[in-house]
């Protein structure tokens, strides 16, 4: 979630200065108040973070389909940048040239860890599996048309990038997406993709937050964790209110008086709403 919320951060910060000059520490601050943003979504129910997730993955689609539809287009009416990189050939630069065999292994491993990171999140189904009405014939189904549709696309994305940038700006940025927009729309185009890679950055995180809650509900259901992380401490409110008030007698009152609000203010959320605490 770190990773997301960090990528998320620099995407915003290429849409408020373009040049790329942000301090380290706003860009953490940024990822900070997306993360906040949304565990607070999801603190609204499940309604609200399956909500918030199909519009992320709307979002996120849209954006893909709008880069291969586009690159390709400019590929094929006025060239492409790719044309004039040797991309079998012998590497230009003298100091790639001048690694050692074990160092371009190394280097080789680095991309594929990278390029590995972009299917991830596969894994995260098996959290939400058991709350599936049939789950032996929708989890394959959705795995794999995910697989399908995650595959094709970030190879699409890829050819359409190539098309259309130069080899060594991809290279040397992180933030492609923005200058496929300046290359293409300019301005106004870095800063629309740069808004939208921002927002499906929070799209993943949302995935990485939603099951990550379900999670623990599922393992202090199963006593892994602490029963009160899946409300499972009481079964009725009156019972949380005096477990509450019971577990915190020991510590100071202003300590007490500021969980037994916070307990009050989202007693509707955790018993109408069934939200994990």
């Amino acid at each position: 979630m770190a990773i997301i919320a960090m990528v998320f951060a620099e995407n915003l910060g290429a849409a408020v200065t373009p040049t790329g000059n942000i301090s380290e520490w706003k860009i953490k601050a940024v990822a900070l108040a997306g993360l906040y943003l949304i565990t607070s979504i999801n603190c609204l129910g499940t309604a609200a973070g399956t909500r918030a997730a199909n519009a992320f993955l709307l979002l996120k689609l849209l954006a893909v389909a709008s880069i291969v539809v586009i690159g390709i287009a400019v590929n094929l009416m006025h060239g492409s940048a790719y044309r004039k990189v040797v991309w079998f050939g012998k590497d230009p630069d003298p100091q790639r040239q001048a690694l050692s065999s074990w160092e371009m292994i190394g280097n080789y491993i680095t991309a594929i860890y990278g390029a590995l990171f972009c299917y991830g999140g596969w894994e995260t189904i098996g959290f939400v599996a058991g709350d599936m009405a049939n789950s032996s014939r929708d989890l394959p189904r959705v795995i794999y048309t995910a697989m399908c549709v995650a595959v094709s696309g970030f190879v699409l994305l890829n050819i359409a990038l190539f098309s259309v940038l130069p080899f060594q700006l991809i290279r040397d940025r992180s933030v492609v997406a923005v200058d496929f927009g300046l290359q293409i729309f300019g301005t106004s185009g870095a800063l629309i993709y740069s808004l939208v890679v921002s927002a499906s950055c929070l799209g993943a995180l949302n995935a990485n937050v939603f099951t990550t809650g379900r999670l623990c509900v599922a393992a202090s259901e199963s006593h892994f964790f602490p029963r009160i992380l899946g409300n499972g401490h009481c079964s009725t409110r009156e019972g949380d209110s005096l477990s509450t008030r019971k577990a915190l007698k020991r510590f100071p009152t202003i300590i007490v008086a500021a969980l037994i609000w916070f307990a009050e203010r989202t007693e509707a959320l955790r018993w109408d709403k069934q939200v994990p605490v």
